[in-house]
């Protein structure tokens, strides 16, 4: 049963496994998703920390050079790269971050999602057009009593240094 078990989960995993999710969307630009951890434009890697993104030259792809570090509250999950921007989703808030200097990337917006929802959660983000996308789940366990909160939260990022 075991057996069988593993080898399912083995076929629905390199089912997946396709060359459009593997591929790259333009080139010298990586494909993200909505949780993940780092992305690629161009000539620079963007990777997160819980509480600050680090930016890597990696012209030479072998030896990455650690060029900058961008400090942010704690709890950054998620990173996507969409419309020249970086959009970052923690346990409380979205950062949009301005890459027109692509080795120092600053923070353009951040929102404060505890005062518009009331709670904080897993954020994964995804962004098309004018809208940011964020999906939050909260799972509590008390006591042995499991209860779970989800909500789909739409920002408005038409002007990037304000999203509402």
């Amino acid at each position: 049963m075991k057996k069988l078990l593993l080898l399912m989960l083995s076929v629905v995993v390199l089912g997946a496994c396709s060359k459009d999710f593997l591929s790259e969307s333009a080139p010298g630009q990586g494909v993200s998703g909505s949780i993940t951890r780092f992305a690629v434009n161009g000539n620079y890697m963007y990777v997160l920390n819980q509480n600050e993104v680090q930016t890597y030259d990696i012209t030479d792809r072998a030896n990455p050079v650690l060029k900058h570090r961008l400090a942010t509250d704690w709890g950054l999950e998620t990173i996507t790269f969409y419309d020249n921007s970086l959009f970052l989703g923690s346990t409380t808030a979205l950062y949009i971050l301005d890459i027109t200097n692509p080795a120092v990337p600053v923070i353009q917006a951040k929102s404060d999602r505890l005062s518009t929802v009331g709670f904080t959660g897993c954020d994964p983000v995804a962004v098309n057009g004018d809208y940011a996308y964020s999906t939050i789940k909260v799972i509590e366990n008390i006591c042995g009593v499991i209860s779970a909160e989800s909500a789909l939260i739409v920002y408005d990022v038409s002007n990037k240094s304000n999203p509402r």
